[in-house]
């Protein structure tokens, strides 16, 4: 039985994303070590080996050279027949591990999440970034990207041994993130049309969501790149009856707080609900269930910087949601303008609140097949079409 070692920065991107990969890889004949910084919740096989590798954030964090010692020791130790490598962090660290490491070689699958390096990035982190992955090409058998842009980057300065794939990212469960599934488990029963606007409207009532609000929504962890405060201060440029559901955690999510709470009377959804205010802004911290919170809200958006293939786009499509996002790789893949929704330029405020302008005076006819587009394209991201698209990357090894 081969070994196969399966890498990201955290151990949380691994049970998010790539379970099924995991159980598959599996079944193709694998024996599969995890490893990631952070605990388990028990969702991963029970056959699969849980290994922690400390990683911090920071590439220049002095723990990151522990973790690479670690990893080297590992992969020594373990004489791993392919290493599979997410998130930049991680992949750069394992790399390296594998560089240092004496003896055989295993083949080195780097799958990327989207490359932090393209001609919007600052010179010196550009530069800095892509000669990492020059450093470490020699190491990299394969490279899988998700999107045209990042296999352009890729292919011009070969970031790779032996070969370069595009793959159609990892796929969503369509089943789970459709309107259906989500009114038999909410609403329990079918109703015609004017009984589930009220059972809608039951729901929105208990996120203080009143008949006449318009709700966005994005889910994205709290960074940076992610740019969620652009959203906040747009928010005072948009009728006031449109309203913002943030979901997800991470290091920003607390000034994203502070900055609601100083522009807009903010409160922090509990499991009872919030109370009666104006709220312009809602934070729901880490969320298991989405399609329920997609399910009641009008319109998906997104200000992130960069992006791969963003699951959170993919399955607000499979939800129906019109997309308002950046005009950024990752999103350029997704969104058609005016077939499945608008795309503005990163950080142009006063271009996000035109899109969404767009669609809120959008005749309903126009905005039915809208909502029709999405549901149709987001079933060419389906996980049972993709995932055999990605797994033929391990074919053969």
């Amino acid at each position: 039985m081969k070994k196969l070692l399966y890498v990201a920065s955290s151990y949380g991107h691994i049970l998010s994303f790539h379970i099924p990969y995991i159980k598959r890889l599996q079944q193709m004949g694998f024996e599969v070590h995890a490893a990631g910084a952070g605990a388990s919740d028990g969702t991963e096989p029970r056959d699969t080996k849980k290994i922690n590798i400390p990683f911090e954030k920071s590439m220049f964090s002095i723990k990151n050279i522990s973790c690479t010692f670690q990893l080297m020791k590992l992969i020594k130790e373990e004489r791993y027949d392919v290493i599979s490598v997410h998130t930049s962090l991680a992949a750069f660290f394992v790399r390296v591990a594998v560089m240092l490491t004496h003896g055989p070689k295993p083949t080195v699958i780097n799958t990327v999440h989207g490359y932090l390096f393209d001609e919007r990035t600052p010179r010196l982190k550009r530069s800095l970034l892509l000669w990492a992955e020059k450093l470490t090409k020699p190491v990299t058998n394969i490279v899988a990207v998700m999107n045209d842009q990042d296999y352009q980057i890729a292919e011009k300065y070969h970031l790779y041994k032996d070969k370069l794939v595009q793959i159609p990212g990892f796929g969503i469960d369509i089943d789970h993130f459709s309107r259906a599934a989500v009114e038999e488990k909410v609403c329990r029963k079918q109703g015609n049309g004017e009984q589930m606007k009220q059972r809608i409207q039951h729901e929105r009532d208990k996120l203080g969501i009143k008949t006449e609000d318009i709700l966005l929504i994005y889910a994205a962890e709290f960074s940076k790149r992610k740019n969620q405060k652009m959203l906040i201060e747009a928010m005072a440029k948009l009728p006031s009856n449109v309203k913002l559901i943030l979901a997800g955690k991470g290091e920003m999510l607390e000034e994203c707080k502070q900055l609601a709470e100083t522009l807009w009377q903010s409160e922090t959804l509990s499991d009872e609900g919030i109370t009666e205010t104006d709220s312009r802004v809602l934070f729901l911290g880490h969320v298991k269930k989405l399609e329920y919170f997609y399910y009641l809200s009008d319109i998906c958006v997104s200000a992130s910087r960069s992006e791969g293939l963003p699951f959170n786009i993919m399955e607000a499509m499979a939800m129906g949601l019109p997309v308002v996002a950046t005009d950024v790789k990752g999103h350029q893949d997704l969104v058609e303008k005016g077939i499945n929704g608008y795309l503005y330029e990163f950080n142009d405020q006063q271009g996000f609140v035109n899109a969404i302008m767009k669609i809120i005076h959008m005749e309903q006819k126009d905005s039915i097949l809208m909502s029709q587009n999405n549901i149709s394209k987001a079933e060419k991201y389906g996980l049972k079409k993709v995932m055999d698209e990605v797994l033929a990357v391990y074919d053969g090894l």
